[in-house]
């Protein structure tokens, strides 16, 4: 919900990004060349363009991904069926080699090491990027449990729940490049699914700052009035609203909602706006003063006391550490507490 800026920092990122895969212990380059070579005719042409333009593929942005990249794939595209089942060998960790059947982009996928890349290589940027929750909800942790194997038996990881922008099935090349991978929830990941992409996270710099933070969550005034009189949390509503200012053509609040249902799960959460409503009765202006005076060898910043009474972040940088970050600020920020 909260969008980055491309700025050369986090271009940065997707230069050491592509060093980290290039030293994994399966290189994916080197992969690559051995899926290409058992491969016939388009298919092979497919994964060969991958091999060449490799570089360029893993750190193109948002806009090189649409075209560039596309441009070079439009052709041996159209050539190759991309669910065809192929037969192909493959060498085991313990030196055997066997015959799997996987369709062909399933297998141009694991050569190019998503499974490394999601477990291994991409949580290092998503901390760095400051991003714990699901992006396009912030409703949830992008995170979840999955089971593997060590010596001892089974066990389970915590690991970040990735969603393509450009779905690995269509546009597999792409499966592993930066700027393609979202961190998102499992309700989100599968609620886009293969739908057409919706919401970009990447901004530019010289793009309108409204961009950012397109959208805000605002607490329905006639149903703060309805829980004034009977104090049940569930006769909160907030509502997802488009902020002023959007540029013709940038999603609107109401395709959003359509898109991923976010009032309808936001409308499980009534119980965290009265907590702010609490905030709001309980620690006025001279209160929260008080409160600072009084602990400030505790907390000696003004944004620690505020994370402190709301429970959450109050910057909308820091949006995307923890969920429902954006709906406390929204509301704590209509109600004057903010």
């Amino acid at each position: 919900m909260k969008r980055i800026v491309l700025t050369p920092v986090i271009e940065g990122y997707a230069d050491d990004y592509l060093t980290d895969l290039r030293a994994l212990r399966k290189k994916p380059e080197e992969q690559l060349v051995g899926l290409r070579d058992q491969l016939p005719g388009a298919y092979y042409d497919y994964v060969d363009v991958i091999i060449q333009n490799y570089e360029d593929i893993i750190k193109a942005k948002p806009d090189e991904m649409r075209n560039n990249i596309a441009n070079l794939f439009r052709v041996v595209t159209a050539r190759v069926d991309l669910k065809y089942p192929h037969t192909l060998q493959v060498l085991k960790d313990d030196g055997t080699v066997s015959r799997e059947t996987k369709k062909f982009y399933q297998w141009v996928t694991e050569a190019l090491g998503y499974d490394d890349v999601q477990e291994k290589v991409f949580p290092k940027y998503v901390k760095k990027m400051g991003i714990k929750s699901c992006v396009y909800c912030n409703a949830q942790y992008a995170v979840a449990a999955k089971k593997g194997s060590t010596g001892k038996g089974k066990s389970f990881r915590s690991t970040y729940t990735i969603d393509h922008f450009f779905p690995k099935s269509d546009y597999p090349y792409l499966a592993t490049s930066f700027f393609n991978l979202y961190p998102a929830c499992s309700t989100c990941n599968q609620m886009k699914s293969k739908k057409d992409p919706l919401f970009e996270l990447y901004v530019k710099p010289i793009d309108p700052a409204v961009l950012r933070n397109p959208f805000v969550f605002r607490l329905d005034k006639h149903s703060f009035v309805k829980y004034s009189m009977s104090g049940r949390a569930e006769d909160l509503v907030v509502k997802l609203e488009s902020r002023n200012g959007l540029p013709v053509g940038a999603v609107d609040a109401d395709a959003y909602e359509q898109y991923f249902h976010v009032e309808k799960l936001y409308a499980n959460y009534c119980d965290n706006v009265e907590e702010v409503i609490w905030k709001y009765r309980m620690y006025n202006k001279a209160g929260r003063q008080a409160l600072m005076d009084g602990f400030a060898d505790v907390l000696p910043h003004k944004s620690d006391w505020n994370r402190f009474i709301l429970g959450n972040y109050d910057q909308e940088k820091d949006l995307l550490k923890r969920p429902l970050a954006k709906l406390v600020q929204d509301v704590a920020k209509q109600l004057g507490i903010l």
